[in-house]
């Protein structure tokens, strides 16, 4: 595989779009602000939270990160 890997932005734009969706309609579907969608696509936002990451993945019709594995792992 060439070239650099997709940010976490980069793939909710690609995933958005698939769907043929707005960012308007990922945020009323992800409980989300649009202004946040697209934050997060242009990367002003480089860590979204836990929670937008799940209602974005669950938006997406994917699983949503299991928190108590990231707790279970945490230091």
């Amino acid at each position: 595989m060439t070239g650099k890997p997709m940010t976490y932005g980069e793939y909710v734009r690609e995933a958005r779009l698939k769907r043929g969706w707005t960012q308007q309609e990922l945020a009323v579907r992800s409980g989300r602000r649009e202004s946040d969608i697209s934050k997060i696509e242009t990367g002003a936002t480089q860590s979204p939270t836990f929670e937008t990451v799940a209602k974005l993945a669950v938006a997406f019709g994917e699983d949503p990160p299991l928190l108590d594995i990231v707790i279970d792992r945490a230091p």
